[in-house]
């Protein structure tokens, strides 16, 4: 017999997840800010034009 343990099964989700890191935040906070920002000239233009 040998005497090495056995591992564990892991479930696929997990496995799923170290193989595929999950994008860093900065990327939507950039995005969010951006599209305020781009909202803000909109704005400013319109009271600019009137």
């Amino acid at each position: 017999m040998s005497t090495r343990k056995r591992r564990n099964k892991r479930s696929p989700g997990v496995m799923k997840m170290v193989r595929k890191p999950m994008p860093p935040p900065t990327r939507v906070t950039d995005g969010l800010t951006k599209y305020e920002r781009a909202r803000e000239k909109a704005r400013l233009r319109r009271e600019e034009d009137s």
